[in-house]
């Protein structure tokens, strides 16, 4: 029973096909989770209600419910879901048309918010509050201290975690 280099080869070149598709799913979700991943972990940190306790249980759910059944639900259920509320308000709008990647772009997305909120909100942790007080102190606002000491600090600390997610992203994308 000798290896079958005929398979290898073929399923190689698959593979390398699918690169490129990985990739933009993994990049583009990176993208667009960022903005919403912040504005989560700030809201948390700082205890602002309205944004605080709905980001808690999201991020609660989406990384307590495995991959598979996240793309189960967006892929197979979204549809069907939008194509009833839809046909329902007399809206010509063709759901099962939609581009799938568009599908894999929503899950990812969603799913990369949650954990990079948390890796924002432990980078943030990192930073000693009395950075921030020393930034107050000689005349910064807040948004200023913010901006130019503390996010640039927790950045540094966030940079590993935020690779192990990319990767952890590719792996899933795949």
């Amino acid at each position: 029973m000798g290896i079958n280099t005929e398979f290898l080869a073929r399923t190689f070149f698959v593979t390398l096909k699918a690169i490129p598709v990985t990739l933009n799913i993994t990049i583009v979700s990176l993208l667009l989770a960022i903005l919403p991943a912040f504005a989560i972990a700030f809201a948390r940190l700082k205890h602002i209600k309205a944004i605080a306790y709905p980001g808690t249980v999201y991020v609660s759910i989406i990384r307590g419910t495995p991959m598979v059944l996240q793309i189960l639900v967006v892929y197979s259920l979204l549809p069907s879901f939008l194509n009833l509320v839809f046909t329902k308000l007399h809206l010509d709008i063709k759901v099962f048309d939609i581009n799938p990647i568009v599908y894999a772009y929503v899950v990812f997305t969603l799913n990369t918010i949650a954990t990079m909120s948390e890796v924002f909100r432990s980078a943030f942790q990192t930073v000693h509050k009395g950075q921030h007080e020393a930034a107050l102190s000689i005349g910064l606002s807040s948004f200023q201290s913010y901006r130019r000491i503390v996010i640039p600090q927790a950045l540094v600390s966030a940079v590993p975690n935020l690779c192990t997610l990319s990767v952890t992203l590719i792996k899933n994308t795949s």
